[in-house]
């Protein structure tokens, strides 16, 4: 049904495992988006956090309406 490259079909048999995220790669994901919030808070007074507050509430809206 999905093409190979998904990787997504479970009749296909074992699919290709991905590497696991380490704690290296945890840390600085942290460290980045950490850097952009507070980048963002300290340029443009928090508009681009509360701007992808509020697109995250409208869509929880919309997936609650779709329950």
């Amino acid at each position: 049904m999905w093409p190979r490259r998904w990787a997504g079909c479970c009749t296909d048999g074992p699919s290709r495992v991905s590497a696991p995220v380490t704690d290296r790669i945890a840390i600085g994901l942290a460290i980045v988006i950490g850097g952009l919030l507070a980048a963002d808070f300290l340029f443009a007074d928090g508009a681009g956090a509360f701007f992808l507050a509020r697109r995250f509430m409208d869509l929880l809206e919309y997936l609650a309406f779709w329950r």
